[in-house]
């Protein structure tokens, strides 16, 4: 397989180390092979806060009896690939899933990282339902269903909400623009009536000084 600086990696990314090094839970999941992966996880992890499935990893447990992985590889190619995105496309809706391959030098694994759906809920072809819960996929009851419909629909109209508020704030602010422009222009106006009724009283008093003077000359010359 051509390698993909953004899809592949020839060491295992510290974030997926980190994965490996702890235990399964609402955001891992281990399989051994691609072929365990069924979009019932896809499903899963969407209709919750999303998250990641490590395949190629052998599920065992410590001297403690806590749970761990050992990577153990498995078939990476462009066949695998495209059976996942499959399964995730075969998904109601669909659920855009990011499948990474790490540790391609040694023993290669893949990352499959599932995020949370904006659509919820979602479902497998055949119309099963779940989520992820405590570590396992748990099937969806009526009253958890309405709960996650009720939040798609808050959401739904806080957005739409939100957008009708950016509309009306972009409104007022093309409104206000418009009227500090307005105003700008009377105060021009204002200001240049101003000036010429200042030139206007100016150039009537010197006419009136120019009569005076006038009638001054005249009447001296009476005299």
């Amino acid at each position: 397989m051509m390698a993909n600086p953004k899809t592949e990696y020839k060491t295992i990314r510290a974030q997926t180390r980190r994965m490996i090094n702890g235990e399964e839970g609402i955001d891992v999941e281990f399989k051994r092979s691609h072929a365990e992966v069924s979009p019932q996880y896809f499903v899963a992890f969407a209709n919750a806060t999303g998250g990641s499935i490590i395949v190629g990893v052998e599920e065992t447990k410590d001297e403690s009896g806590r749970q761990k992985a050992i990577i153990v590889g498995c078939e990476v190619n462009d066949r695998t690939k495209r059976a996942l995105l499959s399964r995730a496309n075969s998904c109601r809706p669909k659920i855009p899933i990011e499948v990474t391959v790490e540790n391609s030098n040694d023993k290669p694994i893949y990352r499959i990282d599932v995020p949370e759906g904006p659509s919820k809920p979602y479902c497998t072809e055949k119309g099963t339902y779940k989520i992820r819960l405590d570590g396992a996929n748990a099937a969806i009851d009526p009253p958890m269903m309405a709960a996650i419909i009720l939040e798609r629909e808050a959401g739904q109209f806080v957005a739409r909400f939100r957008q009708a508020a950016d509309g009306i704030t972009g409104r007022l602010v093309d409104l206000e623009s418009r009227l500090a422009r307005r105003i700008g222009q009377v105060e021009w106006a204002a200001e240049e009536a101003e000036r010429a009724a200042r030139e206007a009283s100016d150039a009537a008093h010197e006419a009136i000084d120019a009569a005076v003077a006038a009638a001054d000359a005249a009447s001296s010359l009476q005299v």
